[in-house]
């Protein structure tokens, strides 16, 4: 195990996302971003809440550093992940889906419902 935390206050242990600064990522999708930048506990972990509108997607990306994990809050989706043998996975999405990308794998979301599509990713 780690060196656990100083204790610090109850409020160390909160971060709203929907009050943190939006970044627009590729697409016109919208994320906002809880790491250890505006969170200082955080170490290690991140969160972030995207937003996908209507009839767009997250383009096709991959992470070096992490595996992620997104949760999709609101709407529906359609995930496209690749594997190492160069196969393309896809899988349908509603609230309260998860989907695991692992670190190094391109992957996608695409928004397949009405409205925005609301997903936590970490």
């Amino acid at each position: 195990p780690g060196t656990a935390p100083s204790p610090g206050v109850a409020s160390d242990y909160r971060c709203g996302l929907a009050g943190l600064p939006a970044v627009t990522i590729p697409r016109d999708c919208i994320a906002r971003k809880g790491n250890r930048a505006c969170w200082p506990l955080l170490a290690g972990v991140s969160i972030a809440q995207v937003e996908i509108p209507e009839g767009t997607w997250r383009a096709t990306h991959y992470h070096t550093n992490t595996s992620e994990l997104a949760v999709c809050v609101q709407g529906s989706a359609k995930a496209g992940l690749q594997t190492p043998t160069q196969e393309w996975l896809e899988l349908e999405l509603d609230a309260g889906d998860c989907v695991h990308f692992p670190l190094g794998w391109p992957h996608w979301l695409r928004n397949t419902g009405t409205g925005v599509l609301q997903t936590h990713v970490n």
